[in-house]
């Protein structure tokens, strides 16, 4: 039931209430990520590098180390991204990047 209340919210459209949007999709992304997958591509809103560090994890898990670091360099190189996101991607992508190494 939880899981289906969430997904309802994070299927919200642009327009309604994007904070509650952006947390039921982060919360569902740590539930399930495969019902997650479309809010975490969702458009701009106030949680939105905090749902790509989100995506860029699930395009690792999912063999798409590329995208990910790809996704992550944005964040890194992206003036508006807050320090504490900024700091997390670069670690992310750190992380990335030595795992495509060996």
């Amino acid at each position: 039931a939880a899981i289906k209340q969430l997904v309802e919210l994070a299927e919200k459209p642009a327009g309604d209430d994007l904070l509650w949007r952006d947390l039921a999709c982060l919360r569902l992304a740590a539930i399930d990520s495969a019902k997650a997958a479309t809010c975490l591509d969702a458009g701009a809103s106030p949680l939105d590098a905090e749902r790509a560090l989100v995506r860029a994890s699930t395009l690792w898990e999912a063999g798409k180390a590329d995208k990910a670091a790809a996704l992550l360099q944005m964040l890194v190189s992206d003036a508006d991204t807050n320090d504490s996101v900024r700091a997390r991607a670069q670690q992310y992508l750190s992380a990335v990047k030595s795992d495509a190494k060996s």
